[in-house]
């Protein structure tokens, strides 16, 4: 049976300050998480109505639109404009979060304050977020660190590190909070931060860094260029 090193001890993440972003990008940006690396609002006709572009060193960016400017685009502009089956989830919830009290950003904001679980159960009210995605808006964006977003792709890690009892099962809901839970014992208030780092880790750009580092040849790995962005 091939054995596989155990996790590396909780890391001390209490040096590092993670900086959160805003929920309303942040659940819009999950929405788009599979699109191409050009974000589908930058993509004409939407620029007048979105954002505005601004340049530094060269490189084209834009600011992420309010709600307002958001409630502006149809439904159909954005399939156009490359979004899919998305488009629906990203106008139902522009249209369920102004309905809110007080506005949507108030009541994005307001959730910070909450526990994970109600926090998870809110997020999960919005058209299109389930549990993993509410996870992940939760730790980017709701100072909720221990939050541990689950998919197949994390599954495969704490069946091979952390629970390799469940290895071979299929993962449910159940399962997913256990994995959860899992990581939580494990690593503590920064669960899902660490998480996250794993995750990274296996992606196999970074397995290339991580062995270039270990043998002393990082300098021959470049780093991918950001190529300048033409004007419009």
């Amino acid at each position: 049976m091939k054995r596989h090193r155990p996790l590396p001890s909780p890391p001390s993440l209490t040096t590092v300050t993670p900086t959160p972003h805003h929920p309303k990008p942040t659940i819009t940006s999950y929405y788009t998480s599979k699109k191409p690396r050009k974000p589908p609002f930058c993509h004409t006709p939407l620029k007048p109505l979105i954002g505005f572009r601004f340049l530094i060193r060269g490189v084209g960016f834009y600011q992420f639109p309010d709600l307002d400017r958001l409630a502006k685009v149809s439904e159909e502009e954005l399939r156009k404009a490359g979004f899919g089956y998305r488009a629906k989830y990203i106008r139902g919830t522009v249209e369920v979060l102004q309905s809110k009290p007080g506005g949507g950003v108030e009541w994005l904001t307001s959730l910070r304050k909450l526990d994970l679980e109600s926090a998870i159960e809110a997020l999960t009210s919005l058209p299109g977020v389930g549990p993993k995605v509410a996870a992940c808006i939760a730790l980017f964006s709701l100072d909720q660190h221990h939050a541990v977003p689950v998919d197949t792709h994390v599954w495969k890690i704490a069946t091979r590190y952390l629970v390799p009892e469940l290895a071979g099962k299929r993962l449910t809901p159940k399962l997913c909070t256990h994995v959860a839970d899992a990581f939580v014992q494990k690593y503590g208030k920064y669960a899902g931060w660490a998480q996250t780092l794993l995750f990274i880790a296996e992606l196999p750009s970074q397995k290339a860094l991580l062995q270039s580092l270990s043998n002393g040849t990082a300098k021959d790995v470049k780093p991918p260029k950001i190529k300048e962005e033409e004007e419009s």
